[in-house]
């Protein structure tokens, strides 16, 4: 459901109508959430298309789409059970030999969220950067050092985030308003 938000970008491309396509896709999912319980993931941009009023109408209340912000007491509770949940993967899958507890510690998790601005799946690329990184210096222990290189690698390189928190501290967290926007830059540009 991710790429749902290019469906209704154009009136027409070439002799495809992509209204005729996102209406189908609609109807399509209204019919399937009368049968069978469905699961939605996506952006908070593929959240209005997918959740047009008549979809939204028969449908439970929608998980929540965007950012998780770390001034909101759920959202930091979804983040730090997510980096919980995430120590214990490392080693159930044997990537390391003991849980790396550093994700759950101190200031890790309000650091992973700023450098993520809130986004599940950009801390999971983050960590598996900072455990490559581990890995090249031939080091066994996942460390501050290693989740700092991680975050110049990408967060930092592609403008996600402002500053480094694993260097210089969470000194500046964002709004909700600045972790909205990016996203919304984003997508402005695809």
């Amino acid at each position: 459901m991710d790429e749902t938000q290019h469906i209704k970008r154009q009136g027409s491309s070439g002799p495809i109508n992509r209204r005729d396509d996102a209406s189908e896709l609609q109807n399509t999912l209204k019919n399937w959430v009368k049968r069978w319980p469905i699961v939605f993931v996506g952006t908070q941009h593929a959240e209005r298309v997918i959740f047009e009023h008549q979809v939204l109408t028969r449908s439970e209340e929608p998980i929540k789409f965007g950012p998780l912000h770390p001034s909101i007491k759920r959202d930091m509770e979804i983040f730090n059970e997510f980096c919980g949940r995430l120590v214990l993967k490392i080693v159930e899958h044997g990537i390391l030999p003991e849980r790396p507890t550093l994700l759950v510690q101190g200031d890790t998790p309000l650091c992973l969220n700023i450098a993520s601005k809130g986004r599940l799946g950009l801390v999971a690329i983050i960590v598996r950067d900072a455990l490559e990184l581990m890995v090249l210096k031939s080091e066994s222990v996942l460390t501050v050092e290693h989740l700092a290189g991680a975050v110049q690698k990408l967060p930092l390189r592609i403008g996600l985030c402002s500053y480094n928190p694993f260097i210089e501290g969470p000194v500046h967290i964002p709004s909700m308003k600045e972790y909205l926007r990016d996203e919304a830059e984003e997508f402005a540009h695809a």
